[in-house]
């Protein structure tokens, strides 16, 4: 996942590319871990629960 600051003043969270069991180098990239529960799934807006990773831990500036 990356997250960044939105418009909103909210942390925005996206997936940089699919990814399965296998594809490490998206995680290696990552900044941040999401946290989905159990159920379907989630829709563009729900409220998540966000990890940041590094030594620098947090979202990076809007893009």
């Amino acid at each position: 996942m990356h997250a960044s600051w939105g418009s909103d003043g909210r942390v925005h969270v996206s997936r940089k590319s699919e990814q399965s069991s296998h594809q490490l180098a998206t995680t290696a990239v990552a900044n941040a871990l999401m946290m989905v529960p159990d159920g379907n799934g989630l829709t563009a807006g729900d409220n998540v629960m966000v990890t940041f990773l590094g030594a620098d831990a947090g979202p990076t500036a809007a893009q």
